[in-house]
């Protein structure tokens, strides 16, 4: 997944953030690196690389599994099978077929979930060149890594011309450039976020397996079972209790930055429709038209959810359709 060069000409732990146009950047930084406390720049680096790589193994790995299915069940809808005249058969995905796999992928899954799948399914990554990789660490460089794409896209803007891309250095940002650039740094502030939860439990886990430890080592040697027992169901409560909070709290924000978008993209959508509400028969028409508008700003929401934006705010204005 692409976020593994951006730190070849920038220094993540010492990069400079200016106040505009969004002053929060800076603190969004300071924490990330606040979490790499101890790590180089190098080491950081080498983070980047490790998660970037097992992301993409991870993908890679998951469409392998669903073919190999798909082969094992005999299904000819998605796979080709060549038989040769010694009794052989091989066999290769339908390349028309690929996009129509149910797995996760770059296009359908953010780069955090992404990550967080492939520590649930492996455990904790290794790196050749960083001992003892906390997964933590991993997120407060995605975290980086998205404050460097922040960085750039503040300066620089990619536009189509002639049939190619072209580098422009950015005068005056534009609608388009706020949007882009707020995007990266939402990114970055669920990861910073997912980050400090990952510490705070591994803070939690650390403290009370100390509070076992010292419990059992006081009880008696008559009732030692016992007591463990009930001291580990104890803490075990204590530490899910404590997990439920931070889960919760990340929950809050996770909602917070996913109602912001919502709210951008349909000030957006009303504003535009009102300049011609007579423009379309129909709230259908008109939902169905600016469901594909707003993917070209960055924003992705289901026709029928913008075809209620528009029937909500044509009865509150009183307009009636053609």
């Amino acid at each position: 997944m692409g976020f593994s060069s951006q730190f070849e000409n920038l220094d993540p732990l010492k990069f400079e953030i200016p106040s505009s146009p969004f002053l929060e950047a800076t603190n969004i930084a300071w924490r990330a690196q606040a979490l790499l406390r101890g790590r180089t720049s190098d080491d950081v680096r080498s983070l980047a690389t490790t998660a970037s790589e097992s992301i993409d193994s991870y993908f890679q790995n998951e469409k392998d599994e669903e073919v190999d299915r798909l082969a094992r069940d005999r299904n000819e809808e998605f796979i080709e099978f060549e038989y040769d005249k010694d009794g052989g058969t091989s066999w290769h995905l339908r390349p028309e077929k690929e996009d129509e796999l149910e797995i996760a992928t770059a296009e359908n899954t953010t780069e955090i979930e992404a990550l967080r799948l492939c520590i649930d399914s492996w455990g904790e990554l290794e790196s050749a060149e960083v001992t003892d990789a906390k997964p933590y660490e991993y997120f407060a460089t995605m975290t980086l890594c998205h404050i460097a794409d922040y960085l750039q896209r503040r300066s620089i803007r990619h536009e189509f011309r002639n049939g190619r891309f072209l580098k422009t250095k950015i005068e005056t940002l534009d609608t388009t450039d706020y949007q882009r650039i707020a995007d990266y740094l939402f990114k970055a502030l669920e990861a910073v976020c997912y980050a400090e939860q990952l510490r705070n439990e591994e803070r939690l886990e650390r403290v009370f397996q100390q509070r076992i430890d010292a419990r059992l080592q006081s009880a008696k040697q008559s009732a030692y079972d016992q007591a463990a027992k009930v001291i580990r169901s104890e803490t075990v409560k204590q530490i899910k209790e404590e997990e439920a909070r931070l889960r919760s709290e990340h929950g809050k924000e996770l909602s917070r930055l996913r109602h912001r978008d919502t709210y951008e993209a349909r000030t957006l959508v009303l504003n535009e429709w009102a300049k011609d509400p007579n423009g379309f028969s129909s709230a259908e028409k008109a939902g169905n038209h600016f469901a594909d508008w707003l993917t070209q700003h960055d924003h992705k929401f289901e026709p029928r959810t913008v075809i209620g934006w528009i029937r909500a705010y044509a009865k509150e204005k009183g307009i009636r359709f053609r």
